[in-house]
């Protein structure tokens, strides 16, 4: 089982930072300048992207029977880096305790269509996926 840590931290082309909230609230949104790298921390576990043309990620959650309004568990985190007409997904499962990779055209990451939010990356130079 993966426990976030935090969602992101996020690197800009200005060398400022920005570190992501928690699973309801990503403030992914308020990101609006070009990354050049990219981190999640789950668990013992940082996967970072460099260098990238754009950045997104899904979080796929449900109700939890019988909580409270608005506590929700994580069933599914999508971490999605674009490359020309490209994207590669990392696909956390938690309630299968698995990682897995795929590839498919960018218009088609999510469910086989397009998924909005993608955050403007910056290509200094060869792409990167480091997982520490």
């Amino acid at each position: 089982m993966y426990k976030i840590t935090y969602l992101d931290n996020t690197t800009f082309i200005d060398n400022t930072t920005f570190i992501g909230g928690n699973p309801n609230d990503s403030k992914w949104t308020s990101i609006n300048k070009p990354i050049i790298k990219w981190e999640y921390k789950l668990g013992k576990k940082t996967i970072i992207f460099e260098n990238y043309e754009a950045y997104n990620h899904v979080v796929e959650r449900f109700q939890i029977m019988g909580s409270k309004p608005g506590q929700y568990g994580i069933c599914r985190l999508i971490l999605m880096v674009k490359k020309i007409n490209q994207v590669l997904k990392v696909i956390y499962n938690f309630r299968k305790g698995r990682v897995t990779q795929e590839i498919c055209k960018f218009g088609e990451e999510y469910r086989g269509k397009p998924h909005t939010g993608w955050k403007v990356g910056v290509i200094n130079e060869i792409t990167k996926i480091r997982i520490i």
